[in-house]
């Protein structure tokens, strides 16, 4: 199955919605700048940007970004063992379920600052974090992703599993209800400002 991926550097995974708040747009923009063109990118998933931006690959002679739609489930974990590292922008996460799951299976972690599972399960040992937003910062790190070697990949990947091993679907729990929790609080905190402004004025 890798023989259907020729290049010769890291391949990449993302699992998810192609959606406005997933970022694929901003991470194409960054490999579009880069062109690695000994790496490949594979993307899994469906939504109402797809067909825009495969449109948009096409244009920019993108050959090495490869678009493979949704997929079962069960599918899915032949393609964390085909890859060599996992990339997500989005621009908008409290928890991506789909981080753990790809450091379960062995792979390194390419993570937006944006998710906010990044604290707790990305750090130098098993990947890298960077701003979506800024595509230089991105291009930054595509660029030491290509450099590292499949061995250096390999071990940053079993960190990666020695890392997760200690979270348990609890603790996933517990932190999504902590960052649902912040937001209320923030929310409540803004409405209470603005009622005391009315009130004051």
């Amino acid at each position: 199955m890798r023989r259907d991926y020729p290049g010769n550097g890291p391949l990449f995974l993302y699992v998810g919605q192609i959606i406005p708040r997933k970022g694929v747009r901003r991470l194409l923009a960054a490999w579009r700048e880069l062109a690695p063109a000994d790496s490949e990118l594979l993307l899994l998933g469906d939504g109402e940007e797809r067909e825009e931006l495969q449109a948009w690959c096409k244009k920019n002679d993108l050959r090495n970004v490869h678009w493979l739609g949704k997929l079962p489930y069960d599918e899915v974990a032949k393609f964390y063992r085909l890859a060599d590292v996992f990339i997500i922008p989005t621009l908008e996460d409290n928890w991506s379920l789909v981080v753990p799951e790809a450091m379960a299976c062995g792979l390194p972690i390419a993570c937006s600052i944006y998710n906010g599972c990044h604290p707790e399960l990305v750090h130098p040992e098993n990947g890298w974090t960077f701003d979506p937003l800024d595509v230089e910062d991105t291009v930054k790190v595509l660029d030491l992703i290509q450099n590292k070697s499949p061995k250096e990949l390999q071990m940053m990947g079993e960190e990666s599993k020695n890392i997760v091993v200690k979270f348990t679907p609890a603790d996933a729990a517990s932190s999504i209800y902590a960052a649902c929790r912040k937001a209320v609080e923030c929310t409540s905190r803004k409405s209470d400002a603005a009622a005391l402004k009315r009130t004051s004025g």
